[in-house]
């Protein structure tokens, strides 16, 4: 590729053509762009981003870490909607940009669930009658292969291979 990035001209084509009433826009829903950036323009972005946020979109920005922060703070407007590629391993870009999208958003998030730990597999039953006694094992389902039935020594022979 040839040439630098051009961010003021990509702002203002958004600001001007993608939320409008015509592609899909509805004034109940917050206006997001993302812009993934190494921080640099060969373009002028003030205007165009001041235009962005006469109409409330509000910018959120990836950037690498080699990005100039005067240039990034310009472009976002406010540090909370700024995001640095590898700054906080324990917390993965993608989440940290989901939680801010959510806090931007004027939709309630869904409520967060615990998963159930206390649900046992279901178990299969299996009662074996014999000349002299009967035998009755649980198994839980996943492990359980059919027994056919049929002579004594096959049918303890299918339950020595599961246990």
């Amino acid at each position: 590729m040839q040439g630098g990035s051009m961010l003021g001209k990509a702002v203002e084509k958004v600001t001007r053509f993608a939320f409008t009433k015509n592609r899909g826009d509805r004034p109940d829903a917050e206006n997001l762009l993302v812009i993934l950036t190494d921080g640099q323009s060969e373009d002028k972005i003030q205007e165009p981003v001041e235009i962005a946020k006469k109409n409330n979109l509000t910018v959120l920005v990836i950037a690498t870490l080699e990005a100039n922060p005067k240039y990034i703070m310009e472009l976002a407007g406010d540090m909370d909607n700024v995001f640095h590629f590898h700054a906080d391993p324990q917390k993965s870009l993608p989440l940290k940009l989901a939680e801010r999208i959510n806090t931007l958003s004027s939709i309630p998030s869904p409520p967060q669930f615990e998963p159930l730990s206390t649900i046992e597999p279901p178990t299969t039953t299996i009662r074996i009658l014999g000349a002299h006694d009967m035998l009755t094992v649980s198994l839980p389902s996943e492990e359980y292969d059919e027994v056919t039935p049929g002579a004594e020594g096959e049918t303890q022979r299918a339950l020595n291979n599961t246990f």
